[in-house]
């Protein structure tokens, strides 16, 4: 069974909103921005959130996919 997840279930809205920031301005460098600036700091209360423990990379991968699918 797959299990859906939101950005709001693992970001704050405030992280959300530098994620786009970055996303509009850093687009070439976003991965690795995402990763540094909003994931690593974040990772315990995103595994929190999230009940498991997670790749910090993985996490900064799913933001960006999610961006480029629906920010296109």
């Amino acid at each position: 069974m797959k299990t859906l997840v939101a950005l709001k279930d693992f970001l704050t809205d405030a992280e959300i909103k530098k994620a786009l920031y970055i996303w509009q301005n850093y687009r070439s460098e976003f991965y690795a921005k995402i990763l540094a600036e909003i994931v690593r700091p974040a990772m315990p209360e995103i595994n929190r959130k999230l009940k498991q423990d997670n790749v910090p990379g993985f996490i900064a991968y799913l933001i960006e996919h999610i961006f480029t699918e629906n920010l296109q």
